[in-house]
């Protein structure tokens, strides 16, 4: 009788563990909510399709998974699809110590992306573009989407993008930031100043 029971109990244990190992090996179904426009919205719902995760469409805040346009919120945490403050001041001085610029530099953030103008007196405007190593809008909304939910691309801090990126000017690709080693390698010379 005793050795009864103990059967029992060592195979409940052993259903428990399984059905924990099972919900947390696969979260379930995920409610997403689509607060952006149609392009993010058809990048975001491929991605979760290549992942392979479940998941369905809720309108109301209670989703677990919030889209917008420059960033999103997952379980209420938010993953900004830009760089910090800190990382863009960082570019800028790059920038204008390669063309030697001085403060005749204007930044503008853009979604996976940073435009810098430069305005020189000699020149006409030169613009540089700051963008991610990526193929495309596609791949990265693929790569964010598994850095949040399945912790595979590790390539978020703070809530911030940490991805490698590309600086070009004139689509000629210029410099190229590592953010894991915060290194910047030069690939080609602007021909300016």
């Amino acid at each position: 009788m005793k050795t009864q029971r103990l059967s029992w109990i060592a195979i409940l244990t052993c259903l428990v563990l399984i059905l924990l190992m099972f919900r947390y090996s696969k979260p379930g179904v995920i409610y997403v909510n689509f607060e952006c426009d149609d392009q993010t919205k058809n990048a975001f719902e491929s991605a979760l399709k290549r992942i392979a995760a479940e998941y369905k469409e809720n309108s109301s805040n209670k989703a677990t998974l919030i889209v917008y346009d420059d960033h999103l919120t997952y379980h209420g945490q938010i993953f900004r699809f830009y760089w910090s403050e800190t990382l863009e001041k960082k570019i800028m001085d790059v920038v204008s110590s390669h063309i030697k610029a001085g403060d005749n530099l204007r930044s503008e953030r853009r979604r996976f992306e940073q435009v810098i103008t430069v305005s020189l007196s000699d020149e006409p405007e030169v613009v540089y573009t700051v963008k991610p190593q990526a193929n495309s809008f596609d791949e990265i909304a693929y790569k964010i989407i598994s850095d949040v939910l399945k912790s595979e691309e590790k390539i978020f801090e703070n809530g911030y993008l940490v991805l490698s990126l590309w600086i070009e000017m004139n689509g000629k690709k210029l410099m190229f930031y590592d953010s894991r080693t915060d290194q910047f390698y030069i690939v080609s010379e602007s021909g300016g100043n």
